[in-house]
Order: C-alpha cells, then structure tokens, then sequence
C-alpha cells in the first residue's frame, strides 16, 4: 500500500530527510509549514529526483505548491 507523508515536515532538508529513510510512495508537503515558497519550491525536484509523487495536502489543494513553482511576477516600474 503507498504511503504519502510529508505535511508535518517544515523544512526541505526534513523531506530529504524522510526520502531517505524510505517511508514515503508520495509526498504531500504543506507549504506554510515547510518554510513558506522558499523552501517549498526545491521539494518537487527532490521528489523527481527519488521518482517520488508530489501531491497537494486535500485541504489545500493545488494553488499553494502551484504557486510556490510559479515564476515571481514582474517588478511594476
């Protein structure tokens, strides 16, 4: 059975952390609590890098990790 786990994690080097350990099928990272965008913006890398699944927290859904992936918006003049 897949095991998903990663929203009580606050910050990337916890996730890898967890990748190593081998406890996780897909990973569900919050990202207020993993550090805010900043942090949260390597973890889908480092899940690609393991061939892990990254997938939203259900209360969340996708707009926060979307967000964290998006491009800053472009300074106003």
């Amino acid at each position: 059975m897949p095991i998903s786990s990663g929203g009580n994690l606050y910050t990337r080097y916890d996730v890898r952390a967890l990748i190593d350990a081998g406890g996780v099928d897909y990973l569900t990272p919050d990202v207020p609590k993993c550090g805010g965008h900043s942090d949260a913006i390597p973890i889908p890398s480092l899940a690609s890098a393991f061939t892990l699944t990254v997938a939203p927290p259900p209360r969340l859904g996708a707009a926060p990790l979307s967000a964290a992936r998006s491009p800053p918006p472009p300074p106003t003049p």
